[in-house]
């Protein structure tokens, strides 16, 4: 990922069960706020090294999220020259619309009876501009970058944790948990 590299913390916690314990990865310690950050780093590294973007260009670049997602979208554009549109339904919160706008986004309100994708396509058709769809939910490289790039720290982390004893394959749950509430 050309992302700064900023490690999180894995904090060790008291909690064991047998012969298992429990660490949490500190993803909210990222300067983007969340884990989202790593997977629209990767969604755009795949996308630059594909052709599709270009730095400093001014691309508009868009997906369907009003949280954590929206907000990396929006930070990561500003590292990159891109210009960030979020899909957002009409309830999601003031606070996270505002958020996004304060970092130069813009919204697009999901229409009735429609996905995301449709409504970001016919926004962009009436306003006679063009936008890479990030589509986080469906794109490969969200799921690399969280393996390759999470995964690795993680493995790295437990190691320096509890020693190079770790069995991995007897990890019970590596998951993430957005603001809203998808896990």
């Amino acid at each position: 990922m050309t992302q700064v590299n900023l490690i999180t913390p894995l904090i060790r916690t008291s909690i064991s069960e047998g012969r298992g314990a429990l660490a949490i990865k500190a993803e909210l310690c990222h300067p983007y706020g969340s884990h989202k950050a790593r997977a629209v780093g990767a969604i755009m590294d795949s996308y630059e090294k594909e052709g599709r973007l270009t730095r400093w260009s001014g691309q508009i670049v868009a997906d369907s999220s009003g949280g954590n997602l929206a907000k990396a979208v929006a930070l990561e554009s500003i590292r990159r020259g891109y210009k960030p549109y979020a899909c957002i339904e009409r309830s999601y919160s003031l606070s996270n619309k505002e958020i996004f706008c304060s970092l130069g986004g813009t919204l697009i309100e999901q229409l009735p009876d429609k996905s995301a994708f449709e409504s970001i396509q016919e926004w962009f058709a009436d306003c006679d501009q063009k936008a890479i769809y990030l589509n986080q939910f469906n794109n490969i490289a969200n799921l690399e970058g969280h393996k390759n790039e999470t995964g690795g720290e993680i493995r790295r982390q437990l190691d320096e944790c509890y020693g190079s004893k770790v069995n991995v394959p007897n990890l019970c749950l590596v998951g993430g948990m957005g603001s809203g509430a998808s896990l």
